[in-house]
């Protein structure tokens, strides 16, 4: 009894947006990749493979081959796995592709019917599974805006209960808006076809519909080293995350995730993890702490591998030849300067001082003088 309460109680972890007995369980709202999870499953505006899956657009940014993929294993019971495969069609510019398939399933679910006297019987056991799969397309039409759409196919199935197969289609839309280099603003519109044209069809014979759904999220890296991601779900609630790159080849992640526990009430989970990624591989870890149902918290993991983009063409440099007309150079004029005629000019012998006369003869002179 404890172990089928347990994987009910599981089931109900995986629908994780809504107790109405008409919404259809959906994969893909417990999460696209261990990154995701880390992150408090905010993912609108998130740059990589496992978030084209939530929002189409986001396939835009896919610009070389990427494959990723998820395991989990709910309590031991549920088997959850995940794979997906994106590329850019030619050399991007008319846009990129991405095809994943998600799946979960639970063995030995007891089928209950009621006796005569209105008392609750298990008649037989049965394997319950949903699986998922995704075709997305997204281009960026202008500089600053992509827009993709995504075409969604449900498959669920009871093995042994009559009438207990179902299948269905649903279309999602959305853009995603790069405001800033380091801001980016994703909107994505899910399950928009109305009832009569997509619809989850039993064996039955009944249907059910696909809920609409609308999420907005921002992706914001205040610094090189830092991302922070949040979404708004209508259908859930808050999704917030952040990512701290400690070196090149490795990261650490924190969330915090709102999920419906009724109608008119949520519960906040947490959530933690690490990446690891070398030289295009790329390893992922996340725990996810449920504080509704403690035995359900589990750890997930995934492996994904992104191809080195392609190397710019080297450019070719042809040598200019420069062809000039041979000219034979004009001869340069000699100048010839006219020889000036030599005067010579006479010299002329420097002055002799006067000489004094000696005093010897003067006095001679004196005495005549006087005789006479």
């Amino acid at each position: 009894m404890q172990n089928r309460g347990l994987k009910i109680a599981v089931l109900a972890w995986l629908i994780c947006f809504s107790a109405s007995q008409g919404e259809v369980l959906d994969p893909s709202r417990v999460g696209m990749g261990a990154r995701t999870l880390g992150l408090g499953r905010a993912q609108a505006a998130l740059s990589d493979l496992s978030s084209a899956f939530i929002n189409p657009a986001n396939a835009a940014q896919l610009d070389r081959l990427s494959i990723s993929s998820m395991y989990t294993n709910l309590n031991e019971d549920v088997a959850y796995n995940m794979i997906g495969l994106g590329f850019p069609i030619g050399d991007g510019k008319s846009g990129s592709v991405a095809f994943s398939y998600l799946g979960a399933g639970v063995s030995g679910v007891q089928v209950t019917s009621r006796d005569a006297d209105s008392r609750t019987i298990a008649t037989s056991s049965s394997n319950y599974s949903s699986k998922l799969a995704v075709i997305s397309y997204g281009k960026k039409v202008f500089p600053q805006a992509s827009f993709g759409a995504a075409l969604k196919l449900y498959l669920r199935s009871f093995d042994s209960v009559s009438g207990g197969d179902a299948q269905g289609f649903d279309l999602d839309v959305g853009a995603l808006f790069y405001p800033r280099d380091n801001l980016k603003v994703g909107v994505a519109l899910q399950n928009i076809l109305p009832i009569e044209a997509a619809n989850l069809k039993w064996g039955t014979g009944l249907k059910e519909d696909l809920p609409i759904n609308i999420r907005a999220g921002i992706n914001y890296s205040p610094r090189q080293d830092l991302t922070l991601v949040g979404d708004y779900d209508v259908l859930s609630g808050i999704h917030a995350g952040a990512e701290w790159q400690l070196h090149k080849f490795f990261c650490l992640r924190g969330g915090v995730d709102m999920v419906p526990t009724g109608k008119n009430s949520s519960a906040t989970n947490f959530s933690a993890g690490a990446g690891l990624k070398y030289q295009g591989i790329a390893f992922d870890y996340a725990y996810y702490y449920d504080s509704t149902i403690n035995s359900i918290s589990s750890h997930f993991f995934s492996l994904g591998f992104e191809m080195a983009p392609k190397a710019a063409p080297p450019i070719k440099i042809e040598p200019v030849k420069i062809i000039t007309p041979e000219v034979s150079a004009p001869p340069v004029p000699m100048i010839v300067k006219p020889l000036l005629p030599v005067i010579k000019k006479k010299t002329v012998p420097p002055k002799k001082p006067p000489v004094k006369p000696k005093k010897k003869k003067i006095a001679a002179i004196r005495k005549y003088s006087r005789h006479r």
